[in-house]
């Protein structure tokens, strides 16, 4: 079965919790970063870049904005596609961006439901700490963004490469939870297994191509070397 795992970063920076938005300095100059309204505000959220593992050629790549449509060709070759909150979020935020894509497996609804939570977040029942974050950090040794919400800030900086390193890891740490699905650490209960609902997809290999979208002046596809676990 042809499987795509992927995520997406927004461009957008995205207001604290008291709708406050902020300038940041950079080499001493004070600089307005753009903000979006929160983070349901998908028209406006827009994307900085997308993400994706292809297990057909076991390839990770990085789309930016103008090779969307190359992204959809990837969508629309695949059979499954697999995300973390990608129901409620990066669905919605590339289908504001005229991107085409649903969600089949959403690890995160799985690892609620392995938990004996609803696979849909429920006011006073869902727990917290079952975050990609911890679920990474308790599986692997990948380590990932702080937060999410940092991207577009190093975005908006120029600090491109950075976020698609970022990006990388980020996919890297999902093929890791979907390769190990059926035997997951909890990350909060620790010793207790997270034993994922099943799907007849491969698990893939070890190796894999990392492509990249970003340079510095432009954008263009380029192959890097081989990164191992």
């Amino acid at each position: 079965m042809k499987t795509l795992i992927y995520s997406s970063f927004p461009l957008n920076c995205i207001p604290d919790s008291n709708g406050r938005i902020s300038t940041r300095h950079i080499n001493g100059q004070r600089i307005q970063l753009s903000y979006c309204s929160g983070w349901g505000d998908f028209p406006h959220l827009e994307i900085s870049l997308i993400g994706c593992w292809s297990s057909w050629d076991n390839s990770i790549r990085l789309y930016p904005e103008r090779a969307f449509s190359q992204f959809q060709k990837v969508i629309n070759s695949s059979e499954l596609i697999v995300g973390f909150n990608s129901l409620r979020f990066d669905d919605n935020l590339c289908y504001a961006n005229g991107i085409e894509i649903k969600t089949n497996y959403d690890l995160l609804t799985e690892v609620w439901a392995a938990a004996g939570m609803p696979r849909e977040y429920t006011w006073g029942v869902t727990r917290k700490g079952y975050n990609l974050k911890n679920l990474v950090a308790a599986n692997t040794n990948i380590k990932l963004l702080e937060k999410k919400e940092l991207a577009p800030i190093f975005w908006q900086r120029g600090q491109q490469w950075a976020v698609a390193d970022y990006l990388v890891n980020e996919i890297l740490a999902l093929k890791q939870i979907w390769i190990h699905r059926d035997n997951l650490i909890d990350p909060i209960e620790k010793t207790v297994g997270l034993h994922l609902r099943g799907y007849n997809a491969p698990l893939g290999t070890e190796s894999r191509t990392i492509i990249s979208p970003i340079s510095e002046t432009e954008i263009e596809l380029q192959e890097l070397d081989e990164i191992p676990l």
